[in-house]
């Protein structure tokens, strides 16, 4: 956390720096300050799928720890950051080619434990059955 800290200090504008802060600040309890640094990394507009993936774990663990009571008046802000956490996941999926997004789903999305809280959303499974192709359709096997 101080290295993300250090990193913000000599940069503020580094998205990348804000997001690995605001993993570490949500896997060590501190949600606020998780989800004010998953808020300060989207203001300065991630570039890969990769990062806004990371932004989506960060707000989908402070779902979890809303949930589990962890934070004062949970309800209201579990359901502000199942809101976010899915609009990360749709960010990044946007960012990529619509043939990469099936083996991202797969390899990134989908077996990321860090997501679990938001994987049983209608929303999660809209977006697979929206933006992921099911294995093995032809647009798959064409795609090298």
């Amino acid at each position: 956390m101080r290295d993300f800290s250090t990193a913000i200090a000599l940069d503020p504008e580094a998205s990348d720096a804000y997001t690995g802060r605001g993993l570490a600040r949500v896997m060590l309890g501190d949600c606020r300050g998780a989800v004010a640094d998953g808020e300060a990394a989207l203001s300065r507009n991630p570039c890969t799928p990769e990062m806004m993936h990371n932004i989506a774990c960060i707000f989908a663990q402070a779902v979890a720890r809303a949930e589990a009571g962890r934070e004062e008046d949970s309800q209201g802000p579990a359901d502000e950051y199942r809101c976010r956490a899915l609009d990360a996941v749709y960010q990044a999926l946007n960012m990529l080619r619509p043939e990469e997004r099936g083996p991202f789903w797969r390899e990134k999305i989908l077996p990321d434990a860090a997501l679990a809280p938001i994987h049983n959303e209608s929303r999660f499974k809209r977006l697979q059955d929206e933006y992921v192709r099911p294995l093995g359709s032809a647009f798959e096997r064409a795609v090298p």
